[in-house]
């Protein structure tokens, strides 16, 4: 842009770039803010352009959060740049979050159509079949992508990982992640700590730590200081769940901007037995994402709510909001809620059979 100030493209692809570190790295508001002075420039040179209604677009989802305004956006960028995968894409992962199923897979069916080199868009029907517990058909796209990708195949074992853990197949789960050609730090700490492998666990949270784009969002102390806590080292474990409290507090720019780092927050301060200032913050973080605003990240919350509720001792709030979401997309997994940690507290309450019955129904495509 020092070369040519009028190159309208540029300010988009910048735009972009910004929303996308703002959406990876918790939300700083000086990131969106630089997403948003790009877009205006672009803006005023080419407000017409396809370019600049998909970057609009852009800015309403990872800036907004306004997935509605986003979708007026990319029909106007989709009548202006139909053979554009990117569009498409976009349109696809919008509808995902809005729980309008048919017309993501649809969306991203178009998107292969346009561009059948990217596996990325196979890749994305696993992870929304994989959301909705649809597992056969996860595993079948995810097989599909293996036998057409044989050179980037990692992120479809990745998927037929997931879809064993979620049905409670540690085993399979494992073998499906030891055939990826990249290691899976999160997913590996999750199979060990349903495996009961805390020595596991603990190199998998290392491999955490040292993947700061992973940590950015993922940060290791807390699952250390609930790792040593299954372990009966209380002592140890707070002092890991204090390190997570200070790095969920500095994302705390702004908790309107990002509910999720409040939850998080909230889970934290559960287990470090500040209950009222769990409860609390628990409370208000729901009620910053309600369900009409973003049902995916809501879903995310209420799971975090019933984890704070379980351990504080409320169980039967705990139980009454899992059977609330269990049937629901990116709700807990039936293989989550049988063989992880954080539920031990429930199990023996004879509605959690119900919860898990629940949780293991595929839901409809709709």
């Amino acid at each position: 842009m020092k070369r040519d100030p009028n190159f309208a493209l540029a300010y988009c692809l910048l735009a972009e770039a910004n929303l996308d570190l703002y959406w990876q790295e918790p939300h700083a508001p000086s990131l969106r803010a630089q997403a948003e002075k790009a877009l205006r420039a672009a803006q005023r040179l080419a407000p017409d352009a396809g370019e600049t209604h998909f970057t609009q677009a852009l800015f309403y989802y990872y800036g907004n959060r306004d997935y509605h305004q986003a979708l007026g956006e990319l029909e106007a960028a989709m009548g202006l740049l139909p053979n554009s995968a990117d569009v498409f894409k976009v349109a696809a992962r919008i509808d995902r979050r809005l729980n309008r199923w048919a017309d993501s897979i649809r969306h991203f069916s178009r998107a292969l159509e346009l561009d059948p080199r990217d596996s990325g868009n196979f890749y994305e029907v696993a992870v929304s079949y994989q959301i909705l517990k649809r597992y056969r058909e996860a595993e079948q796209i995810a097989d599909r992508g293996i036998a057409s990708f044989p050179e980037s195949a990692a992120p479809f074992w990745i998927e037929k990982s997931e879809a064993a853990l979620a049905q409670g197949d540690t085993v399979n789960a494992r073998k499906a992640l030891e055939s990826a050609s990249s290691p899976n730090w999160y997913l590996l700490y999750r199979i060990s700590l349903c495996e009961r492998n805390f020595a596991e666990a603990e190199r998998a949270c290392a491999g955490v730590a040292r993947d700061k784009a992973l940590s950015a969002n993922y940060p290791p102390s807390f699952f250390r200081g609930f790792i040593a806590l299954l372990q009966g080292d209380t002592a140890k474990a707070q002092s890991f769940f204090a390190e997570a409290r200070q790095t969920y507090e500095a994302m705390l720019r702004d908790p309107g901007e990002y509910p999720e780092a409040l939850g998080y927050l909230a889970t934290t301060n559960a287990f470090s037995g500040q209950r009222e200032d769990a409860l609390r913050q628990i409370q208000r973080a729901v009620e910053l994402m309600p369900m009409d605003r973003d049902p995916f990240a809501a879903v995310e919350l209420l799971h975090q709510r019933a984890v704070v509720y379980a351990r504080v001792g409320e169980r039967d709030k705990a139980i009454e909001q899992l059977l609330a979401i269990a049937n629901l997309p990116a709700s807990p997994s039936a293989g989550d809620l049988r063989l992880n940690p954080l539920w031990d507290p429930l199990r023996d309450d004879p509605r959690f059979l119900e919860i898990l019955t629940e949780a293991a129904k595929p839901i409809p495509l709709k």
